[in-house]
């Protein structure tokens, strides 16, 4: 991939599709955003793999939701049977994982292929001893359920050391 910036509209569309799945796998929101802009479709997938997949292999939290908001499939699998949230679940990448959760992603989809065959998220991580991905998606089920306010205190508690909010004994 090169610079996008040249002129989306002189490419083909497979040639959009790769310049979206380049982009998306690197970390350049910038380029996906303008590449979806352009009409690029969000879940084209090259060798079973999409834009959103390759984001959430490689950790980019800001691209997983530039194509979320460009419309990509959150739980489209690959051709080897994982989600997205699979994907990232056993790679360790624990805020894609919270990010995909927090757009919809379906974190009881089971896997329907290869090595993914009746696996979830969360086993996925286990398997790989993806601790925090697997504490994320462990305490999603609790956590969708909060109100708003209570969803806010758990972000602020997660962002300040334990000892300051433990209770003495």
């Amino acid at each position: 991939g090169g610079s996008l910036f040249y002129s989306t509209c002189s490419l083909s569309t497979e040639e959009n599709e790769e310049e979206l799945r380049d982009a998306a796998e690197n970390g350049r929101k910038a380029e996906v955003r303008v590449l979806l802009a352009a009409g690029t479709d969000p879940n084209a997938s090259w060798g079973g793999w999409t834009a959103l997949e390759a984001a959430a292999n490689n950790g980019s939290e800001e691209v997983v939701g530039a194509l979320a908001e460009g419309g990509a499939d959150l739980d489209k699998a690959t051709n080897n049977g994982a989600t997205p949230l699979m994907v990232a679940a056993e790679h360790g990448r624990s805020g894609v994982v919270r990010r995909l959760l927090e757009l919809g992603a379906d974190h009881t989809a089971v896997g329907t292929g290869g090595g993914w065959e009746g696996k979830t998220a969360l086993v996925a991580a286990e398997e790989r001893g993806e601790e925090e991905a697997a504490a994320v998606l462990r305490g999603w089920p609790t956590y969708k359920a909060l109100s708003e306010e209570d969803k806010a205190k758990a972000r602020i508690q997660h962002l300040v050391p334990t000892h300051f909010y433990k209770r003495t004994p």
